[in-house]
């Protein structure tokens, strides 16, 4: 036994003072090793190196185990922490909603095609991606499950694009806004500058129907009025406006029939979303797409989900996150029946979407050059004779609908 412990006490000093060998000393004597003698050049022994003997199948399936049990504990704590912030932060909010009732204030909600996320009201992800991704977990990106946490980490289970980022009602420019505003101006109303006013038409009795400015109504045509050739009257009382409010009209521009649309041949449906297909991106070497940004070369069969989920059967790029226009351009993906683009009596010019030119000016000037220019000519030569041209700060519109402000193009039905 003081041999023993000698022997142990020696190797012990060995693996503190050798450092580039630490490795074969990571076993004692007394346990499983094997024993490497090394003599000095007079033949006495020098020094005796234990190496570990190697590990049994027994020992490399026990450490595997407990490595997948380590992994599956730390998800199940993540998802336990993401469903306890989940749950606090909405027993926070309806408590703030019910002091709220019991104050008596009545709190700006958002519209019944919305839901909020973040502040925010948002179409609902269950009427954009026709219920295959139903729940919101970002400004751009809908999961098919409720737990954020579990979707960050599994691509099958995401729609994401830019696409997804818009507000509902029956406004132009859908943009997430706060509950409460971001709609339509009312009937008897017009928008101006981003503001609804009461309509000059009302105002003055219908002599001078076209607004020019906050306290500013024309008599004449409209052509006259932009040129500054029309009768201008002002007043304080043509002013008193109001942010649009965001309002239910029951129509919504996704409530046109298109649920049961479907993407085109040259598309890819994952989660509700059109992208462009993997066959292309990849150039046929991965057809099956399993994600937003991924695609498998597994192809589609009974087994493909299997094949799929081994990682070097699939190719993961953020470029694959793309959809195609009907020009066939790279957009954002969308979702069936719907692109990116500006309405149908609107005009996209260098990017933004303007109320056409023909409209604004009764087809006279039906060109745009600018944002607040108007052409008789498509070409720009013509149009530097002020005779073919009107340049006017009234042209820098979009749509009447909603409050007028030109916009990018937004997720529109194709057939609007």
């Amino acid at each position: 036994l003081k041999l023993r412990d000698f022997e142990r006490g020696v190797a012990s000093t060995q693996c503190a003072m050798v450092h580039d060998l630490s490795a074969r000393c990571s076993q004692l004597p007394g346990d499983s090793y094997d024993t490497v003698a090394e003599t000095d050049e007079e033949g006495g022994l020098s020094h005796r190196w234990h190496h570990p003997a190697p590990s049994s199948d027994r020992q490399l399936m026990a450490g595997g185990l407990r490595r997948m049990a380590m992994v599956g504990t730390a998800l199940v704590m993540g998802a336990a922490v993401y469903a306890l912030r989940q749950t606090a932060t909405s027993r926070l909010g309806q408590s703030f909603a019910s002091a709220q009732q019991l104050m008596g204030i009545k709190a700006p909600h958002c519209l019944t095609d919305e839901e909020e996320f973040a502040g925010l009201c948002y179409m609902k992800c269950t009427l954009l991606t026709g219920g295959r991704a139903p729940f919101r977990v970002a400004a751009s990106a809908c999961c098919v499950n409720d737990n954020q946490f579990f979707c960050s980490l599994l691509q099958s289970q995401q729609a994401i694009s830019e696409s997804l980022s818009v507000g509902g009602g029956a406004a132009i420019h859908n943009n997430p806004h706060a509950p409460g505003v971001g709609g339509i101006c009312a009937l008897v109303e017009e928008p101006y500058q981003g503001l609804c006013y009461q309509k000059c038409a009302d105002l003055t009795d219908g002599k001078s129907p076209h607004r020019v400015g906050s306290f500013a109504c024309c008599a004449g045509s409209r052509v006259d009025c932009l040129n500054g050739k029309g009768t201008m009257s002002t007043s304080p009382e043509f002013g008193g406006s109001v942010i649009p409010e965001a309002k239910d009209t029951g129509r919504s521009y996704k409530a046109i029939n298109i649920m049961d649309a479907r993407c085109d041949h040259d598309e890819d449906e994952f989660n509700g979303l059109c992208y462009t297909k993997c066959s292309e991106l990849t150039y046929g070497k991965s057809t099956l797409r399993t994600g937003p940004g991924s695609c498998c070369n597994c192809g589609k069969g009974f087994f493909s989900g299997l094949c799929c989920m081994i990682p070097w059967n699939v190719v993961t790029d953020p470029s694959f996150t793309v959809g195609i226009s009907k020009d066939g351009e790279p957009s954002d993906p969308h979702p069936p029946g719907m692109r990116v683009k500006c309405s149908s009596e609107e005009e996209e010019f260098e990017g933004i979407c303007y109320q056409k030119c023909s409209a604004l000016t009764k087809g006279q000037m039906p060109y745009r050059l600018s944002s607040a220019s108007c052409c008789k000519f498509p070409g720009q030569a013509a149009c530097q004779n002020l005779q073919n041209a009107v340049v006017n700060i009234n042209l820098d519109k979009s749509q009447d609908l909603s409050n007028a402000l030109p916009h990018a193009p937004y997720m529109r039905p194709e057939t609007d």
